[in-house]
């Protein structure tokens, strides 16, 4: 169970206040839907699979989107979790990495 008690003393905009939590607690604490925990976890392992086998490599949206999706479908579990159910919860989690200073979208001169 999270203690927002500390939480209140940093500004929302506080990469301090976004470390304070973990990277689910932060989807739980956005998500518009319901997820379970197990699932939760599960798209947390697919996301942490892509970004630590990324280090220090130009890392998109959409590669990281298709890459938790074909992780869950490597486990069986894409009938159960629909494309846009996971786009959105990876948006929160790269949201967060943005937050914390881990992760920035850099758009490209066309």
């Amino acid at each position: 169970m999270l203690d927002f008690s500390t939480l209140s003393l940093f500004k929302p905009d506080d990469a301090a206040f976004y470390k304070k939590i973990r990277l689910n607690d932060y989807v739980i604490l956005c998500i518009s839907r319901n997820i379970s925990d197990y699932h939760l976890d599960l798209i947390e392992e697919g996301f942490l699979d892509k970004w630590n086998s990324s280090t220090g490599e130009f890392l998109g949206d959409g590669e990281m989107k298709n890459h938790v999706y074909h992780y869950l479908e490597s486990l069986n579990l894409s009938d159960y979790l629909s494309q846009d159910l996971v786009d959105e919860i990876v948006d929160l989690m790269l949201d967060y990495m943005a937050k914390i200073g881990e992760w920035e979208l850099i758009f490209g001169e066309n």
